[in-house]
């Protein structure tokens, strides 16, 4: 009996093991799901007409502002975070996912070779002076990065990343579909494109911003400054796409700081820079919110030209010698930053976890020096560095890291530090950065052609490899370019990492419900239907549901879809779907994707769980060839050649595999070719190869018989020999 139980509870736990490791219950890379914020009819009606926004600014940046509205001639980031309240982009970063979702554009498609974006745009939107957007307006404003004798045209400063976007010319499909080229691939672009706000045409006379006019929920409408401060006055816009913004009027002030309006409470909101006011710590009417996203990052660039430095010895040696948390707490920045580890920061996609930056250890310095040869003179030093900062990232904490293995590198603070970084005239500087939400930063700072890169660091393989990971949309294939260059990036030791710092904001707490800000520092709002009678929810597909009825698509889609796409005679990369479709004749035809991990509508109502992809097509005799990526964690790493596709057959009622054309294990995929009819196609791992899940079970089974087996031998043996013995006596 004891036996029996044992065989029985080894049995089950078998099984729970199986099923707990089974492919069929993966968890599908659907979107992250918005939080909505709580606020009830109460709170509603006490809504303030004015929200009163304070910006800490440095003294070098205020001053004029007039060109720092055009969107292409943004100064910093404070610049972005204002200009979102009057314009928008084609696509935008949720404000609480952090994830890319449409704006302007419904939706989009991209080679697969990222040369070529087509954007599907809304039709409902018009700017704030009544003109209407669409795909002339969006040619318009792409055309002045790109074409030098347009009449606005503007060449962005070389710290600015639009300079890098290779540009070919811009195509207008139809009235609301627009296609950008480029004369190289460049997947990293839909990111741009978060960034570049489209303005009327009207803002403009000649290349000069007059007035700025985009679609957003507000319309500049008064602004004066002087070297002291910027002070701006924006009005909502009542016909705006997603309905009305909670205030009717916003005050943004511009200065280098607030003490005196934080006590006085004569201001609402107020964006920190690098500091946290301590009376915002101790009120019981402000809150302070800090992002969960990494928004800044700041580090030492170094001037590899330099002797010293362009020894990889010396760049581990000074990278081990800083104490980042010591630095952090020095700087009082404890609540918002963290050291930094690696150039991509934690959470952007496909940051490697393996790579854990360099941890303070003076003594490694130390020897990595002395095995480089540069030994301590009579003096203590080895050798002397020329150290530049501003004063506000404080210099002389790190000249003192510095001294500690034998480097004098008296800080020089001049007044336009930043025009030293752009000559390269430095061995060291200081310099902060706004975080990028994806890992192209990585060709931004390292590529030995990139203007960012200042210090001229070269290393062939890394170039290689960034701009491999800037060419494909594939995200299966950017992630295996990118985890493979990191460890080498930390190897070569570019740059001297110092922290990851997270935005920072305070706001009066009655007002929390009705504003936020987004992991790149625009400000979002909640909306109110267009009669104003109560307001929406945050998320931003409910303000789209409510806005517009012609306008009913999630922006949190349970199963991603595209609907008449455009097909021609390169592949198309279908975002979020997995997928690249690749037609086999020299000719445009429209096609449908949608994928899900479930697509009930669809599907039988007998069907085992898996990865599904519906394709239909305008013309039946069209074929075309379909690539499907998958995850090594949805398939628990099962080599590939085990895993198929089943097309679903509508007349028989059942699943047939498909012969696959080619795989590839590197970057996971499978192709098969398909007919242009509708087709139900199921990601899955074949019926006659799932049984290698049985095998825990059956081996226990077998064992256990066996064993059951050979006891039933024994005892009848024993029990025989026993009788015999009896028998003899």
């Amino acid at each position: 009996m004891r036996l029996i139980v044992t065989i029985v509870s080894l049995i089950l736990f078998s099984s729970w093991i199986t099923n707990r490791n089974s492919y069929d219950n993966f968890e599908t890379n659907d979107l992250p799901k918005s939080k909505i914020p709580l606020f009830n009819q109460e709170s509603v009606d006490s809504i303030p007409s004015i929200l009163r926004i304070g910006v800490m600014t440095p003294k070098y940046i205020l001053g004029p502002y007039d060109p720092f509205f055009d969107p292409i001639a943004i100064g910093w980031n404070a610049d972005l975070r204002r200009n979102s309240l009057v314009y928008e982009a084609l696509v935008h970063y949720d404000p609480y996912s952090g994830g890319l979702q449409p704006m302007l554009a419904e939706q989009w498609v991209v080679s697969k070779d990222s040369k070529h974006w087509t954007f599907y745009l809304r039709d409902d939107i018009i700017f704030h002076d009544g003109s209407k957007f669409n795909a002339s307006t969006v040619k318009w404003n792409y055309d002045r990065l790109i074409n030098p004798t347009h009449s606005a045209y503007v060449k962005p400063a070389p710290y600015i990343s639009f300079h890098t976007i290779p540009f070919d010319f811009v195509e207008i499909e139809n009235e609301f579909q627009v296609t950008v080229h480029l004369t190289d691939p460049f997947a990293a672009f839909i990111h741009e494109c978060a960034y570049l706000h489209i303005a009327a045409p009207t803002s403009f006379i000649g290349p000069n911003i007059s007035h700025p006019i985009g679609t957003g929920p507000y319309e500049l409408t008064s602004s004066t400054y002087n070297d002291n401060f910027q002070n701006f006055t924006f009005t909502r816009f009542n016909n705006y796409h997603q309905g009305l913004a909670p205030f009717e009027q916003i005050h943004y002030l511009a200065q280098e700081e607030f003490a005196d309006e934080i006590r006085d409470q004569t201001v609402d909101m107020v964006f920190m820079h690098n500091t946290i006011e301590e009376q915002l710590l101790n009120s019981i009417n402000w809150e302070v919110y800090i992002s969960e996203k990494m928004t800044r990052f700041e580090l030492m660039y170094i001037n590899h030209n330099n002797q010293y430095l362009s020894d990889p010895r010396v760049r581990l040696a000074i990278n081990y010698a800083i104490d980042r948390q010591e630095y952090i707490n020095q700087m009082n920045w404890s609540d918002f930053s963290i050291p930094m580890t690696n150039l991509i920061p934690p959470d952007v996609p496909y940051y490697n976890q393996s790579v854990t930056g360099y941890p303070f250890d003076v003594a490694l310095a130390n020897e990595l020096l002395d095995k480089a040869g540069y030994l301590r003179g009579k003096d203590n030093f080895r050798f002397a560095l020329n150290l530049v900062g501003d004063e506000s990232r404080h210099p002389e904490i790190i000249e003192e890291y510095l001294e500690a293995i034998g480097i004098w590198a008296p800080p020089n603070i001049p007044s336009d530090w930043a025009e030293y970084w752009r000559e390269g005239d430095y061995d060291l500087i200081l310099f902060g950065s706004s975080s990028y939400n994806d890992p192209d930063l990585t060709r931004l700072y390292l590529h030995s052609s990139s203007p960012f890169n200042t210090g001229g660091f070269e290393e062939p393989l890394i170039d290689e490899l960034v701009l491999k990971g800037a060419k494909t949309p594939v995200r299966q294939e950017r992630e295996y370019f990118y985890y493979r260059v990191q460890p080498v990036i930390q190897q070569k030791a570019p740059y001297i990492y110092l922290t990851f710092n997270k935005n920072i904001y305070a706001l009066i707490k009655d007002l929390n419900p009705f504003v936020f800000v987004n992991t790149i520092e625009q400000i979002y709002f909640n909306y109110s239907t267009q009669d104003n009678q109560l307001l929406g929810n945050f998320k931003l597909s409910q303000q789209q549901v409510e806005a517009s009825n012609s306008h009913k698509q999630s922006l949190y889609p349970e199963k991603f879809q595209y609907n008449n796409i455009e097909v021609t005679d390169y592949p198309i990369y279908f975002p979020w779907a997995d997928c690249v479709l690749t037609p086999l004749q020299e000719q445009k035809y429209h096609v449908n994707i949608t994928m899900s991990k479930e697509l009930k509508v669809f599907l039988p109502s007998e069907i085992e769980d898996g990865k599904f992809i519906l394709a239909t097509s305008d013309q039946e005799n069209k074929n075309y060839l379909l690539r499907c990526y998958y995850d090594i964690e949805e398939v628990n790493e099962i080599p590939h050649d085990q895993l198929a596709l089943f097309l679903y057959n509508e007349e028989r009622g059942e699943w047939e595999e498909l012969k696959i054309q080619a795989s590839n294990s590197t970057f996971r995929y499978l192709e098969v070719e398909l007919s242009g009819k509708r087709n139900l196609i199921q990601f899955n791992i074949p019926n006659f190869l799932k049984t290698y899940k049985l095998v825990p079970f059956f081996a226990i089974a077998i064992g256990g018989l066996v064993v059951c087996a050979v006891s039933i031998v024994i005892y009848n043996y024993r029990k025989a020999k026993y009788i015999r013995g009896r028998i003899l006596k």
